[in-house]
């Protein structure tokens, strides 16, 4: 598991509860800590299709994570929908788990 040391930043997010005729809806503020590395790359998203992320999130592994349609507030102030989630799995378990937001 990665050290708290290494998670310098406040990650705040919204999980995605459900989708009305209006649009999505979010549930209630979420603050993770996490480490969070802006840089424009092209990732493949769990649908096979090539998307742009702007960022990389990561975050220890555990209960209360954000997932893929979930929104994240940046250190920036942006706020970015999370595109992609992927756990890092070590020796026997998920050590990391990085999120891209577009």
């Amino acid at each position: 598991m990665i050290p708290t040391r290494l998670l310098p930043q406040q990650l705040t997010y919204r999980p995605l509860s459900g989708r009305t005729s209006f649009g999505p809806v979010y549930g209630d503020l979420v603050t993770v800590p996490a480490r969070v590395q802006f840089g424009v790359k092209t990732i493949q998203t769990a649908n096979g299709e090539e998307a742009v992320s702007s960022a990389t999130i990561y975050v220890q592994p555990g209960p209360n994570l954000p997932d893929i349609g979930d929104v994240v507030t940046l250190p920036d102030g942006s706020v970015r929908p999370v595109i992609a989630r992927t756990e890092h799995v070590g020796a026997r378990t998920v050590e990391v788990v990085s999120l891209d937001v577009s």
